[in-house]
């Protein structure tokens, strides 16, 4: 993908056109009552320095912001209704692979994926023990987090790092459930 940032500025226009860009790392967070916030790290192969826009026009991002309960969290076919907010981190681990070659030696051959790596966490508000059992008992399962419309990133494989109870049980309030999966899909 391409990415253009550019500078207006009354003697002109200063345009950054990253091209070859991939997403390095990604992070989602969503907590009640607020608004779902989205950080994306790129990596690209090149930048081109221009003095006019790459497109014919841009104007302000128009679409209402998602918030919280636009959201869901599914684990497998259940939808937790106790989850109060939730994160995770999609890793890709770009390795930036150059090229010996006499003109433009400073560009990247292209920006494989190594070890990609998908974790997160949810946190919940249980009222019972056997609620946070009911949700913990599982060895593997799948989780699907939905981003507004028919958006969703399901991640697959999916095991619990740990979980500290709290010192008694009836303190099961705001539990924090840390987890690792093998697979993500975004769509």
């Amino acid at each position: 993908m391409s990415v253009e940032v550019f500078y207006e500025k009354s003697s002109g226009i200063i345009s950054l056109n990253h091209k070859g860009c991939r997403i390095n790392r990604l992070t989602v967070e969503a907590a009640a009552e607020e608004i779902v916030k989205v950080a994306a790290e790129l990596i690209g192969q090149n930048v081109v320095v221009g003095t006019a826009k790459i497109g014919a026009s841009y104007g302000d991002y128009s679409d209402a912001p998602l918030v919280w309960h636009e959201t869901y969290v599914k684990k497998g076919a259940t939808t937790l209704e106790r989850v109060t907010d939730y994160h995770f981190t999609v890793e890709n681990n770009l390795r930036r692979i150059p090229v010996i070659r006499a003109t433009d030696g400073y560009l990247l051959k292209y920006l494989p994926a190594r070890h990609r790596t998908a974790s997160g966490e949810i946190v919940c508000d249980f009222e019972t023990k056997e609620e946070l059992d009911d949700i913990l008992n599982d060895t593997s399962f799948s989780l699907e987090f939905g981003l507004g419309g028919t958006h969703k990133a399901i991640f697959g494989g999916c095991k619990w790092d740990s979980s500290t109870l709290s010192t008694r049980v009836e303190e099961l309030v705001s539990q924090k459930l840390p987890f690792t999966a093998k697979s993500v899909t975004i769509s």
